[in-house]
């Protein structure tokens, strides 16, 4: 009987020893996932309260965390996109391509003939763009092979395409910038034997060209004139409202005069009045 006793007294021990390690090992289970972003195991189960109460707490950290980073997100894009010509917060590109007609076009004469054109190499970008005589990118010439760059080291690789894209919404002349892009596009299609495609991979037409690029153009092109003019309106009205300082200025000091000169006046007449 005292052997039994012993027995499970030691069984019990033991059992107490298993639930105290177990418990230990859920609790720093679950200490991993709330510290660490550690996946929930599969096998946790539903009834547990503690484990549901840490589903709550995760999910809800979760959403908070994916809140914060949207309202950073559109902080940034607005902040991105506060100019006086951008007439969405959206970033326009306007981009056509050049498909070779053949087996692609050689690396060596698309480089010569660029810079021919007048395009600097971006070794940055790894892109070929054209700038006005302010400074700012007309439009871009990127390989239409993705990453999208050019290796100018390798001047014997054949390139299939090449995308040529402008951003009117960052152009002070979008339209002007539009059509030089237009320009050396067909260029580039003459000159290699290419085809010019509209942003759908079809033929460019006068119609895809009025419907799909001029009518993003004008749009910009009245924000930028209709900016221009307020800017213009603002200056014209600071020195209108100077020149209107300055007179009122000299009124008022024209008005002094003419007050003290009538005092004195005033007082000649009194004292030839007295005297006789």
């Amino acid at each position: 009987m005292e052997t039994f006793l012993k027995v499970l007294v030691l069984l019990v021990g033991i059992l107490l020893v298993w639930v105290f390690i177990w418990e230990g090992l859920r609790r720093l289970k679950v200490w991993r996932i709330r510290k660490w972003g550690v996946k929930r195991p599969l096998q946790m189960r539903s009834g547990d309260p503690l484990a549901e109460d840490d589903i709550v707490d995760d999910v809800t950290d979760r959403q908070n965390t994916e809140d914060n980073q949207q309202n950073q997100s559109q902080h940034d894009r607005q902040a991105d996109t506060v100019s006086a010509r951008a007439p969405e917060p959206n970033h326009i590109i306007l981009n056509i391509y050049i498909e070779s007609k053949s087996t692609g076009f050689l690396a060596y004469a698309l480089f010569s003939l660029l810079k021919r054109s007048g395009l600097i190499f971006n070794d940055e970008l790894q892109v070929f763009e054209a700038k006005n005589e302010q400074g700012e990118v007309d439009f871009y010439i990127t390989s239409a092979v993705a990453p999208g760059v050019f290796d100018i080291k390798n001047a014997m690789v054949s390139i299939p395409a090449v995308s040529v894209f402008a951003r009117p919404d960052l152009q002070t002349n979008p339209r002007m910038s539009f059509f030089k892009l237009l320009e050396s596009t067909h260029t580039i299609a003459s000159e290699l034997d290419g085809r010019v495609l509209n942003m759908r991979r079809e033929i460019l037409s006068e119609a895809s060209v009025s419907a799909d690029y001029l009518s993003v153009v004008n749009t910009y092109a009245v924000a930028e004139s209709t900016a221009a003019a307020l800017s213009a309106s603002n200056s014209t009205s600071i020195v209108v409202d100077e020149s209107m300082q300055d007179d009122n200025h000299v009124y008022q000091e024209n008005e002094s005069h003419v007050i003290a000169d009538t005092r004195v006046d005033a007082d000649s007449n009194k004292d030839q009045h007295v005297a006789g």
